[in-house]
C-alpha cells in the first residue's frame, strides 16, 4: 500500500490464542492479512498499522466476548467502534463464496466483505458498564457450575442405582442437602442396617439435617428392602460419598454465587424496571440484563423482540399470505446490491 486511502474495511476472525485480520478496500480487493498474537503489544502494533492505510476503518469481528475482550478493549480505549457479524448472517452470506474450505484467513476475509456490503446487517458493540460485565462474567460462572452440578448429581446416581437402586429412588438429591449427608456417610443397605433409624437420625442431626428422623426412615426402609450386595459395591460407594461430597460444596458455592449476583443486581440502575415486570425475580432479572445490556438502546418492545428471534416474520409467496414465523430470515449477499460484487479473493 502506497497512498492512504479514504476508507478500509478490517475483518477479524476472533480465537483464543490468536486472531486474523484482513484489509479489503472499497472494491473488496484485499489489501494484506494478518496472524496477531491474542496480546496487547501484538494488537497494538498491528491497530496502527491498520490505522496507517486509511482515514476510516471500519472494524469488524464474529465474536464479542470470551478471548475478544481485550481486543475490544484495546479498540474502544483508541475511539473505535467495532461491529458485530451474528453466527447466523455471517453463515448465510458465506455460502456466496466459491469453495468449500474453512480457514481463518478465509473467514476474516468473509467477516471485513460482510461490514463493506451490509454494513446496517451488522450490530454495534458497546462497551459494556462495569455492571453488565460482572453480571455478565458472574452468571457465566454460575452458569456452568450449574451444568456441572447437574453432571455430577447424574454420575452419583448411576452409581448408586449400580449397588443400591431403592435408596436411589427414595430421594431428590437435586432438591435437598439431607440426602447428600446421608450419602456422604453410609451409601450400602448393609451399612443403613446396621446403623439402624434410631442411630441414623442422632448422626444426620448432628451433622444439621433438617428432618433427619424422615431421611433416615426412608434410608432404613429402602435397606431392608435389599438383603444383596453387588460386585465392586465398596469401591462405588466411595465414589458414591466423594461425589455427594462434591455436590454438597457446589450448592455451597452457589448460593454464595447468588448472594454475590444480587447483590451486583442491585446495583444496576434498571433494575427496578426489570423487577417490576411479572414472573422476574433477581436471578432472571440479571441474565436479562447481562444479555441485552442497555434496555433504553431498544427504543420499543418490538425492537428488542426483533433482537432476540422472538418478532414473527412473514412468510408470504404468491398466493400464499399471511403466514408467519419467528425464524429470523436470511438475507443474501450484498442484500441484493449489484454495486456490491462478491470478491473472488477467498
Amino acid at each position: 500500500m502506497t497512498q492512504r486511502l479514504p476508507q478500509v474495511w478490517a475483518g477479524i476472525d476472533v480465537g483464543k490464542g490468536h486472531h486474523w485480520i484482513t484489509v479489503v478496500d472499497a472494491d473488496g480487493d484485499p489489501l494484506w492479512n494478518r496472524k496477531v498474537i491474542n496480546s496487547e503489544p501484538d494488537i497494538l502494533t498491528v491497530f496502527g498499522e491498520v490505522m496507517d492505510t486509511a482515514d476510516h476503518v471500519t472494524w469488524a469481528l464474529d465474536l464479542v466476548d470470551g478471548p475478544a475482550a481485550l481486543l475490544l478493549e484495546t479498540l474502544a480505549n483508541h475511539g473505535q467502534s467495532p461491529r458485530y457479524v451474528t453466527g447466523s448472517k455471517f453463515a448465510a452470506f458465506k455460502k456466496s463464496f466459491s469453495g468449500q474450505g474453512k480457514s481463518d484467513l478465509k473467514d476474516s476475509y468473509v467477516i471485513a466483505e460482510f461490514a463493506r456490503c451490509l454494513r446496517r446487517q451488522t450490530v454495534p458493540v458497546p462497551v459494556p458498564p462495569r455492571i453488565t460485565k460482572e453480571l455478565t462474567l458472574i452468571l457465566a460462572h454460575r452458569n456452568g457450575l450449574s451444568a456441572e452440578r447437574t453432571r455430577t448429581i447424574n454420575r452419583m446416581r448411576a452409581l448408586l442405582t449400580s449397588i443400591f437402586p431403592e435408596l436411589e429412588r427414595s430421594f431428590d438429591f437435586a432438591r435437598s442437602d439431607g440426602p447428600l449427608v446421608l450419602l456422604s456417610g453410609y451409601q450400602t443397605p448393609a451399612a443403613i442396617r446396621r446403623m439402624g433409624e434410631s442411630r441414623l437420625t442422632a448422626w444426620l442431626a448432628k451433622r444439621g439435617v433438617r428432618k433427619a428422623a424422615t431421611i433416615a426412615e426412608k434410608a432404613v426402609t429402602a435397606a431392608k428392602a435389599q438383603d444383596s450386595a453387588t460386585s465392586g459395591e465398596d469401591l462405588a460407594a466411595e465414589l458414591v460419598a466423594e461425589l455427594a461430597q462434591k455436590i454438597t460444596q457446589m450448592n455451597v458455592r452457589l448460593k454464595e454465587l447468588e448472594i454475590k449476583i444480587k447483590g451486583i443486581f442491585s446495583q444496576h440502575p434498571q433494575a427496578p424496571i426489570v423487577l417490576s415486570m411479572p414472573g422476574f425475580g433477581e436471578l432472571l432479572a440479571a441474565e436479562l440484563l447481562a444479555a441485552i445490556g442497555d434496555i433504553s438502546r431498544f427504543p420499543s418492545a418490538g425492537r428488542l423482540a426483533v433482537a432476540s428471534g422472538m418478532a414473527p416474520v412473514s412468510r408470504d409467496s404468491g398466493s400464499n399470505t399471511g403466514t408467519a414465523s419467528v425464524l429470523p430470515s436470511t438475507a443474501g449477499p450484498c442484500n441484493g446490491l449489484s454495486s456490491c460484487p462478491v470478491s473472488p479473493h477467498a
